[in-house]
Parts: structure tokens; sequence; C-alpha cells
């Protein structure tokens, strides 16, 4: 199994290059703490138009296993590296989000795996 945040195929013609270096400075920060946290979730989030903002600070939980790997994932050492998929799908969903707060991101192997996005209809 792979367990590295870079891509798992070089980027090719059909697939644009993805890397942490391309990022704004927000967004890095948040793949950042997603490599901080390996495992466990990230309680709340505030979105706009987008993106994290991270301003405001953000609530997370790291699951500690008894018998397994706490530290940081390994790529938190390097200075840049290509984006796994994972990543490049959680930044597009941020986008359709646009102003907002999503909540419970699940975070498994330094990457982003589930969240919850909250609304209210009306009629």
């Amino acid at each position: 199994m792979n367990t590295s945040i870079a891509s798992e195929r070089p980027a090719g013609r059909d697939r644009p290059e993805s890397a942490l270096r391309l990022l704004p400075p927000e967004q890095q920060r948040l793949v950042r703490l997603f490599q901080k946290i390996r495992y466990g979730r990230i309680h709340r989030l505030r979105v706009r138009d987008g993106r994290a903002d991270l301003a405001a600070g953000v609530p997370w939980t790291r699951t500690v296993k008894v018998h397994g790997e706490n530290a940081p994932h390994p790529c938190s050492r390097e200075t840049d590296f290509s984006l796994r998929r994972e990543i490049v799908e959680f930044f597009r969903l941020l986008q359709s989000v646009g102003d907002g707060e999503i909540t419970d991101i699940q975070v498994r192997d330094g990457l982003p795996f589930t969240f919850e996005v909250s609304g209210a209809y009306t009629p």
C-alpha cells in the first residue's frame, strides 16, 4: 500500500501537475496540518470564497495508536511534493462550498478522507 502523499503516478498530458509549491499559502498550511495530524480529524474549518480560512484557528484531534505510526507523515519533512488526488479533490470540493463551514474532516494517513457540510433548506 502506498502511504505517501506524493502522487501515485507522474503528471502526464492528461493530468496537470499538482505540487505543494503551486498551492496558495493557506492551502499549503492546511496540507501541512493534515500531515501533522496524520490520523484524526479537524472539527471545524471555515471556508471563504471556496478556500480554507485558517485565520480564526482550526480545532483538531489526533488519534494516537498504541502500536502504530504516531509521528507526522513522512512527507512533512519534504519542501515540495506532488499532491495525491485526495488533496486535489478536497480543494475542488471546498470551491463548491463557497462561503460556509465544513465539519468533522476525517484525516487518514495525512490525507482528507471525509467531511460534513451543513445547510438549511428553504423552500
